[in-house]
């Protein structure tokens, strides 16, 4: 497909400032200008040099991308377990109001998005 000149923007023109080992890995073709960005936008260090080592052994960007989707299930399934842990009536019923309205309110807006996905797959 073709590219707006939006889309090159937000997608290419982070490969100008990206640290210097990913661009030294682009410029020397060890690897591609997208596996750079995935890694670059990664907010969680340790997460970014796996993935640099991975692109450097010559992972696939699909593979980079696998890796990356695996680490961050396993990370949702043990912050839902964590939660789904704490989140009882009997919990809820000795936090103080304020922070209980807090936190019910957070549910809420939970609540609401689920729902919001759960439609968006109906139509799919």
């Amino acid at each position: 497909g073709t590219l707006t000149w939006e889309s090159y923007t937000t997608n290419h023109l982070p490969l100008l400032q990206p640290p210097e080992d990913l661009l030294e890995a682009v410029r020397e073709g060890k690897m591609a200008g997208r596996s750079a960005l995935l890694i670059n936008r990664q907010t969680d260090k340790a997460m970014q040099r796996k993935l640099l080592q991975l692109a450097l052994a010559g992972a696939s960007f699909k593979e980079l991308t696998a890796t990356l989707e695996t680490q961050q299930g396993e990370s949702w399934k043990s912050l839902a377990h964590k939660i789904r842990s704490q989140l009882s009536v009997r919990q809820l019923e000795r936090v103080e109001p304020g922070r209980r309205r807090k936190i019910i309110k957070l549910l809420e807006e939970l609540q609401k998005e689920l729902g919001n996905v759960a439609e968006s797959q109906e139509e799919t």
